[in-house]
C-alpha cells in the first residue's frame, strides 16, 4: 500500500512540476523575456518525455 501511495505522489509531482514549467514559460513570453521562455520551454518539453517514458515503464509497455 505505501508503495502505491508513493507511486501516485510521485506522478502527482512530475505532473505539479510539468505544468509549473509550462506556467513559467507562458509568463516568460507575456513578460518578453525570450531567454526565460528559451529555458523553460526545452525543460517543460523534457519533463514531459521523461514522465511519459516513466509512465510507461510503470504501466510494463516498456520492458
Amino acid at each position: 500500500m505505501k508503495e502505491a501511495i508513493g507511486s501516485y505522489a510521485d506522478i502527482i509531482g512530475t505532473v505539479a512540476m510539468i505544468v509549473m514549467l509550462c506556467a513559467f514559460t507562458v509568463e516568460a513570453v507575456a513578460k518578453d523575456k525570450a531567454l526565460m521562455a528559451a529555458i523553460f520551454s526545452p525543460a517543460a518539453v523534457i519533463w514531459m518525455i521523461l514522465f511519459a517514458f516513466s509512465l510507461a515503464d510503470r504501466l510494463g509497455l516498456i520492458d
